[in-house]
């Protein structure tokens, strides 16, 4: 399975207002205007530490699509898709070896309601009996996360990026491994969250 991100989050699921109200770089909105110093830096740390929990949790935080490459169908009627929760699945293609486009796929349906997501073959259908092309045959395109705002995001979620991103900022010279290192605290917001399906 090969996943790549088509397009990433507008947002992030933590503001950089909320941030430097977290560290205490500044104590309102006005005050945390005119601190701008390390703004790049406030915000590389944002994404880093969105990114690490999407990679813990094995979920999508905010809105974003997706495009996944498998090398063949399933052995049974059901794909579940990775980073729920799922929200659409745009379409299911496939190549033939002798083809050079992709031929859509629509004998499936999209349920948006187990965790993971899963895309299950319509009843008194079966997955295409093509010989596959051998380089990325199966192409599926789904949009993934809670919604387009971090107000869509679980609150334990936010607490734990703004846990990390402190971390991150006040260690600094030892971010790397201080940003894979989660605390008893940042792992207890985390934990119920973790889709272990395809957590390695």
């Amino acid at each position: 399975m090969k996943l790549i991100t088509a397009t990433p989050p507008s947002v992030e699921p933590v503001s950089l207002l909320e941030v430097k109200l977290h560290l205490r770089l500044a104590v309102d909105e006005t005050s945390a205007t005119a601190y701008n110093q390390e703004d790049d830096l406030l915000n590389a740390l944002i994404k880093t530490a969105r990114e690490k929990v999407e990679q813990y949790t094995g979920r999508a935080l905010i809105t974003q699509t997706k495009k996944m490459y498998l090398d063949r169908w399933p052995g049974g009627n059901a794909k579940a898709i990775p980073y729920p929760p799922l929200l659409t699945v745009t379409s299911v293609k496939y190549r033939p070896v002798d083809s050079a486009t992709y031929v859509d796929f629509t004998d499936y349906e999209a349920d948006i309601v187990s965790v993971p997501g899963r895309i299950v073959l319509k009843p008194n259908t079966s997955w295409p009996s093509d010989v596959l092309h051998p380089l990325n045959p199966i192409e599926i395109i789904f949009t993934c996360g809670y919604g387009a705002t971090s107000a869509s995001v679980p609150a334990a979620i936010r607490s734990a990026i703004l846990l990390i991103v402190s971390d991150m900022y006040e260690n600094r010279t030892d971010m790397t491994e201080r940003a894979v290192n989660y605390s008893g605290a940042i792992n207890s917001l985390l934990t119920s969250f973790r889709d272990w399906t395809f957590i390695i």
